[in-house]
Protein backbone atom coordinates (compact mmCIF):
# COMPACT_ATOMS: atom_id res chain seq x y z
CA UNK A 1 0.00 0.00 0.00
CA UNK A 2 1.19 3.21 -1.06
CA UNK A 3 1.86 6.38 1.67
CA UNK A 4 -1.87 8.06 2.07
CA UNK A 5 -3.68 5.59 0.03
CA UNK A 6 -6.00 4.35 2.83
CA UNK A 7 -6.63 8.26 3.65
CA UNK A 8 -7.42 8.98 -0.13
CA UNK A 9 -9.92 5.81 -0.18
CA UNK A 10 -11.48 7.01 3.26
CA UNK A 11 -12.26 11.04 2.01
CA UNK A 12 -13.64 8.77 -1.74
CA UNK A 13 -15.67 6.92 0.78
CA UNK A 14 -16.94 9.65 2.60
CA UNK A 15 -18.27 11.98 -0.92
CA UNK A 16 -19.74 8.33 -1.78
CA UNK A 17 -21.72 8.09 1.66
CA UNK A 18 -23.29 11.61 1.39
CA UNK A 19 -23.95 11.74 -2.07
CA UNK A 20 -26.10 8.76 -1.30
CA UNK A 21 -27.26 10.19 1.48
CA UNK A 22 -28.42 13.64 0.06
CA UNK A 23 -30.28 11.45 -2.82
CA UNK A 24 -32.09 9.62 -0.44
CA UNK A 25 -33.00 12.06 1.29
CA UNK A 26 -34.38 14.44 -1.52
CA UNK A 27 -35.74 11.65 -3.80
CA UNK A 28 -37.69 9.30 -0.98
CA UNK A 29 -38.36 11.63 1.75
CA UNK A 30 -41.79 13.58 2.02
CA UNK A 31 -41.96 17.16 0.73
CA UNK A 32 -43.42 19.17 3.62
CA UNK A 33 -44.68 22.60 2.39
CA UNK A 34 -45.26 25.12 4.56
CA UNK A 35 -48.14 26.15 5.68
CA UNK A 36 -50.62 28.89 3.35
CA UNK A 37 -49.99 32.39 4.41
CA UNK A 38 -53.52 33.56 6.24
CA UNK A 39 -54.43 36.54 3.91
CA UNK A 40 -57.74 38.93 4.31
CA UNK A 41 -58.20 41.50 2.33
CA UNK A 42 -60.93 43.89 1.16
CA UNK A 43 -61.00 46.84 -1.73
CA UNK A 44 -61.46 50.47 -0.79
CA UNK A 45 -60.57 51.67 2.51
CA UNK A 46 -61.43 48.98 4.71
CA UNK A 47 -59.06 46.82 6.17
CA UNK A 48 -58.96 43.13 8.14
CA UNK A 49 -56.99 44.26 11.67
CA UNK A 50 -57.37 40.45 12.69
CA UNK A 51 -59.15 37.21 12.07
CA UNK A 52 -59.82 33.89 13.07
CA UNK A 53 -61.94 31.11 11.45
CA UNK A 54 -62.82 28.29 14.79
CA UNK A 55 -62.56 24.88 13.52
CA UNK A 56 -65.31 22.50 14.16
CA UNK A 57 -68.52 25.36 14.67
CA UNK A 58 -67.26 27.41 11.22
CA UNK A 59 -67.44 30.61 13.44
CA UNK A 60 -65.56 33.62 11.39
CA UNK A 61 -64.20 36.52 14.04
CA UNK A 62 -63.44 39.13 12.02
CA UNK A 63 -62.16 42.70 13.66
CA UNK A 64 -62.42 45.14 10.70
CA UNK A 65 -60.00 48.89 10.23
CA UNK A 66 -61.26 51.51 8.16
CA UNK A 67 -60.31 54.94 7.03
CA UNK A 68 -63.09 55.98 5.06
CA UNK A 69 -63.13 59.45 5.55
CA UNK A 70 -66.43 59.09 7.78
CA UNK A 71 -68.52 56.84 10.22
CA UNK A 72 -69.57 53.79 8.67
CA UNK A 73 -72.52 50.88 9.38
CA UNK A 74 -71.63 47.57 8.70
CA UNK A 75 -75.22 46.19 7.97
CA UNK A 76 -74.14 42.89 6.33
CA UNK A 77 -71.18 40.27 6.07
CA UNK A 78 -71.40 37.29 4.30
CA UNK A 79 -68.09 34.93 3.91
CA UNK A 80 -68.39 32.37 0.99
CA UNK A 81 -67.05 30.60 -1.74
CA UNK A 82 -70.16 31.11 -4.13
CA UNK A 83 -69.74 33.36 -6.68
CA UNK A 84 -71.77 36.64 -7.46
CA UNK A 85 -73.69 36.75 -3.61
CA UNK A 86 -76.76 38.20 -4.51
CA UNK A 87 -78.70 37.81 -1.53
CA UNK A 88 -76.87 40.11 1.77
CA UNK A 89 -78.72 38.35 5.14
CA UNK A 90 -78.53 41.94 7.76
CA UNK A 91 -75.95 41.55 10.36
CA UNK A 92 -78.26 40.93 14.14
CA UNK A 93 -76.28 43.81 15.60
CA UNK A 94 -75.22 46.45 13.02
CA UNK A 95 -71.44 47.96 13.84
CA UNK A 96 -70.70 51.47 14.04
CA UNK A 97 -67.38 51.95 12.88
CA UNK A 98 -65.98 55.29 13.67
CA UNK A 99 -63.17 56.97 10.87
CA UNK A 100 -59.92 55.16 11.70
CA UNK A 101 -61.14 53.04 14.42
CA UNK A 102 -61.34 49.23 14.22
CA UNK A 103 -64.18 47.14 15.56
CA UNK A 104 -65.41 43.17 15.61
CA UNK A 105 -68.44 43.18 12.83
CA UNK A 106 -68.44 39.02 13.85
CA UNK A 107 -67.25 37.10 16.82
CA UNK A 108 -65.50 39.21 19.52
CA UNK A 109 -67.87 41.62 21.53
CA UNK A 110 -70.25 42.07 18.73
CA UNK A 111 -72.94 39.68 18.89
CA UNK A 112 -73.26 38.65 15.38
CA UNK A 113 -72.39 34.97 14.19
CA UNK A 114 -71.44 34.98 10.99
CA UNK A 115 -70.50 31.19 9.27
CA UNK A 116 -68.25 30.46 6.16
CA UNK A 117 -69.91 28.52 3.58
CA UNK A 118 -69.01 25.88 1.08
CA UNK A 119 -70.05 26.64 -2.90
CA UNK A 120 -73.70 26.75 -2.49
CA UNK A 121 -73.90 29.75 -0.29
CA UNK A 122 -75.60 27.64 2.43
CA UNK A 123 -73.76 24.67 4.00
CA UNK A 124 -70.52 23.97 6.07
CA UNK A 125 -67.39 23.40 4.60
CA UNK A 126 -66.58 19.27 4.30
CA UNK A 127 -63.20 20.13 6.18
CA UNK A 128 -63.68 22.61 9.11
CA UNK A 129 -61.02 20.41 11.43
CA UNK A 130 -57.65 22.43 12.97
CA UNK A 131 -55.69 23.32 9.85
CA UNK A 132 -57.81 22.58 7.17
CA UNK A 133 -57.65 25.43 4.43
CA UNK A 134 -60.70 27.84 3.79
CA UNK A 135 -60.20 29.90 0.33
CA UNK A 136 -63.29 32.09 -0.20
CA UNK A 137 -64.93 35.40 -0.91
CA UNK A 138 -66.26 38.16 2.05
CA UNK A 139 -69.08 40.27 0.81
CA UNK A 140 -69.49 43.42 2.94
CA UNK A 141 -72.47 46.02 3.12
CA UNK A 142 -72.18 49.64 4.94
CA UNK A 143 -73.73 52.70 5.14
CA UNK A 144 -71.70 55.94 4.96
CA UNK A 145 -73.04 57.69 8.24
CA UNK A 146 -71.78 60.84 6.63
CA UNK A 147 -73.90 61.18 3.02
CA UNK A 148 -76.43 58.22 3.80
CA UNK A 149 -75.05 56.06 0.74
CA UNK A 150 -75.23 52.29 1.27
CA UNK A 151 -71.91 51.06 0.00
CA UNK A 152 -70.94 47.35 -1.16
CA UNK A 153 -67.67 46.11 -0.92
CA UNK A 154 -65.76 42.59 -1.54
CA UNK A 155 -62.98 40.77 -0.18
CA UNK A 156 -61.00 37.78 0.12
CA UNK A 157 -59.95 35.36 2.83
CA UNK A 158 -57.52 32.69 2.87
CA UNK A 159 -57.82 30.96 6.59
CA UNK A 160 -56.96 28.12 8.19
CA UNK A 161 -59.12 26.76 11.23
CA UNK A 162 -57.76 27.23 14.34
CA UNK A 163 -58.98 26.08 17.80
Amino acid sequence: MRKGQFGRELLVLFILNAILLAYLFFFFSEQVKPPPQRVCTFKEKIKCFSFKLHEGVNLLSLNLYQETGAPIEVTSLVCTKKRNMTIMPPLKNPVLIPNKERSYISGGNSGNVVNCTDEDGRSAPKDTSADAVYKGGLYLVYVDNSTGEIKFVNGSILAIYEN
